[in-house]
């Protein structure tokens, strides 16, 4: 396999996947970059290069952390992605250390505070004593 291209963009590629394969690499080689990770692809039905591309990953990153992603891909090269993963630490000590450079636009309804990144958002939302961090991005 050549290392350039990630195994979800070969899968891809396989299943007629083609419009879309250079996003498809982009994206995967990004979330799975500095892990060791495992993924789902979504069945894709008849027509495969004119429907969504969908794909749910496991993440084991630094210190034990366990990040679940999934990207989608559309056949004009658009692509979504979000990470989700559980921190031990409150919203507001995240907010004011690790995302200290983000921005806060709002709290969506009551507890799930929005911090903008520029392209990507970041929600956070308390859970227990510690944090769910929910990573978003649009890629156009």
């Amino acid at each position: 396999m050549n290392p350039s291209v990630s195994a979800v963009t070969e899968a891809a590629v396989k299943l007629g996947v083609l419009s879309c394969v250079s996003r498809i690499n982009q994206v995967a080689t990004f979330l799975t970059a500095n892990t060791q990770s495992g993924v789902f692809v979504f069945p894709v039905q008849s027509q495969p290069d004119q429907h969504i591309f969908s794909t749910s990953f496991e993440l084991l990153g630094a210190g034990d952390s366990t990040i679940y992603a999934t990207a989608s891909f559309f056949p004009n090269q658009d692509a979504v992605y979000d990470t989700v993963e559980y921190v031990n630490k409150g919203c507001d000590e995240l907010e004011k250390t690790v995302f200290k450079n983000l921005k806060r636009v709002n709290v969506l309804k009551k507890n799930i505070v929005l911090l903008d990144g520029g392209a990507v958002k970041v929600f956070l939302m308390p859970a227990g004593s510690g944090t769910i961090v929910i990573k978003k991005e649009v890629v156009q």
